[in-house]
């Protein structure tokens, strides 16, 4: 790579986190109506059907299945689902299209199922508005976790299911039990004694491994990069080099905000 140096501005997408929390607060109240006394906000992974290169469609339908009946066999739980691909997820879900259907006639369970023109996924409603609406939320797969990064940076306890042994995951430091859960019955258990029983101290807590994720967490990361990007404008403006530039930006950002916050690579 010719890169010089990174940055650590802060997650981009907790800037827009002010403007959620209204059209959070709604879909909460919503659902909340129709009897929903705890609420899940859940995050897919969109499998696909090809079992040579992931785990295979059955086991999105297998996810979903759980959660579904869980909705309709609990009356007093609520269910926020935020598909990888709202465009596709009715094809995905082949019959399970029945039990979800049966949910979302409970008024317990919102599906987000707009997409954008050009793309089958949703920008609109990020999952940290699901999050902020729900009392506890739960990604599926841990490779990556940017919707479980954007829910607990949002403020809501956040869950991850590892059916595969991805042991190598910095999730695993926060605890089997606790974050971390092998299958959908150690989960609900923990999580019906974390909710109806006795609290399970660090349950969906996040906070040990937070500082890796964002050492700012203040919703000001856009405010950070332009800033940044104002000051290498300035900077051509003034005729210098791109090199003297870069590094003059850089010294602004570290007198201003740490020399921890930027990563030099030689």
């Amino acid at each position: 790579s010719k890169i010089n140096y990174n940055i650590c501005i802060g997650n981009l997408s907790q800037s827009r986190n002010k403007f959620l929390k209204v059209e959070a607060k709604q879909l909460r109240k919503q659902l909340n109506n129709n009897g929903a006394a705890k609420i899940i906000a859940y995050f897919d992974h969109d499998f696909g059907e090809d079992k040579r290169w992931d785990s295979g469609i059955s086991v999105l339908r297998e996810n979903y299945q759980y959660l579904l009946r869980k909705v309709l066999e609990e009356k007093w739980l609520g269910l926020i689902i935020k598909p990888k691909k709202p465009k596709l997820i009715r094809k995905s879900l082949g019959d399970v299209n029945k039990l979800l259907d049966q949910a979302l006639a409970t008024g317990r369970c919102h599906i987000i199922e707009n997409y954008g023109n050009f793309s089958a996924k949703n920008f609109e409603n990020p999952p940290a508005q699901n999050a902020m609406a729900s009392d506890i939320s739960i990604q599926e797969l841990m490779i990556s976790g940017t919707a479980g990064v954007e829910a607990t940076l949002a403020g809501t306890p956040t869950l991850m299911i590892d059916r595969y042994g991805f042991k190598n995951s910095q999730f695993y430091k926060l605890g089997v039990g606790k974050v971390v859960f092998n299958n959908w019955d150690n989960l609900w258990k923990n999580l019906e004694e974390h909710w109806n029983k006795e609290p399970i101290d660090g349950f969906g807590d996040w906070s040990p491994i937070l500082d890796d994720i964002d050492p700012f967490r203040d919703e000001n990361a856009s405010a950070r990069l332009t800033k940044f990007l104002y000051w290498l404008t300035e900077g051509f403006k003034k005729g210098l080099s791109k090199t003297e530039n870069l590094e003059n930006a850089v010294g602004l950002y570290s007198s201003e905000w740490g020399e921890d916050k930027v990563f030099q690579y030689n």
